[in-house]
């Protein structure tokens, strides 16, 4: 069994051990943690050229704000990466997306699965805060959205209603700089009540303490606490659905699964989120994009 060092954007981590937050040493063998370590490493030294840096709370939503910043063109459909991967399933492999998520989410098995986000006919929209809510045609009726999270919340790349009545949030990515993402930079009265709910779900979760889920990983914590706030506070039944694409050359991406798979144990080890409460509504899928 050998080991080696893994650059994780959290610093250099000693020969032989991937170390936690708390100080205890995470053996991880090969090939995952030799994959992240040249993966995330390799991808830091580039500063993923090709994509514009954005804080999500500045994601441009509007079709006019995608097209501005190169990254759709004017029917609002992507040029590459994760957007592009995921509208095509949508739209026009939906059987493969719907195959790959009933194999990691038997329950699904016999519902039927409707995307109703990013869809060609309505120029690929990708919804936020109410409006999300609202195209899955839920409502929040024992904690309010706006007493959980400011304006200005996570972009969902894509959004399914399931067949009875349960709703699957879904967020891809096609390479590692994007799972790695920059801390909100939210406003002070904003980052209040961000700050609040992430410690809330957090404590949930039982997360580890030692971790600032405003500043690391960000992406995925806020992922997480919508799901929270959906599932446990209003009591809807919402899946979280992640979506790695394997094998995107021009973007720079992962080769293989191992190399994804290895990325996203550093992300849940740091964050102290491998085996939670809600651990069996949270999916993850990796996808060919040679099959595609």
């Amino acid at each position: 069994m050998t080991y080696g060092i893994v650059r994780d954007g959290l610093g250099d981590v000693p020969d032989g051990i991937l170390c936690d937050p708390r100080s205890n040493p995470l053996l991880v063998t090969r090939p995952a943690l030799h994959c992240v370590r040249n993966s995330i490493g390799r991808y830091s030294r580039e500063t993923d050229r090709n994509l514009p840096v954005l804080e999500e709370s500045r994601y441009p939503s509007t079709q006019h704000e995608r097209m501005r910043f190169g990254m759709t063109d004017d029917q609002g459909k992507a040029a590459r990466g994760s957007q592009f991967w995921l509208q095509k399933l949508v739209n026009e492999q939906p059987d493969i997306l719907n195959n790959a998520i009933i194999e990691v989410a038997p329950a699904f098995a016999d519902k039927t699965v409707e995307w109703v986000s990013p869809l060609a006919s309505e120029g690929y929209a990708e919804y936020r805060d109410l409006a999300f809510l609202e195209k899955l045609g839920i409502q929040l009726n024992e904690r309010a959205l706006a007493d959980f999270w400011p304006n200005g919340g996570p972009v969902w790349d894509g959004l399914a209603r399931i067949s009875g009545d349960e709703v699957l949030l879904v967020e891809a990515k096609s390479h590692i700089p994007e799972a790695v993402s920059p801390p909100s930079k939210a406003s002070k009265t904003s980052l209040e009540l961000i700050g609040s709910s992430l410690d809330e779900t957090k404590r949930y979760l039982n997360g580890s303490r030692h971790s600032n889920w405003v500043k690391n990983f960000y992406q995925v914590t806020n992922r997480l606490a919508h799901l929270y706030l959906l599932r446990v506070l209003n009591g809807i039944p919402a899946h979280l659905l992640f979506v790695y694409f394997v094998g995107d050359r021009e973007m720079n991406g992962p080769e293989t699964v191992d190399e994804w798979k290895g990325a996203v144990k550093v992300i849940q080890t740091f964050l102290g989120v491998e085996r939670t409460k809600l651990s069996p509504y949270v999916h993850h899928v990796y996808l060919d994009v040679g099959g595609i």
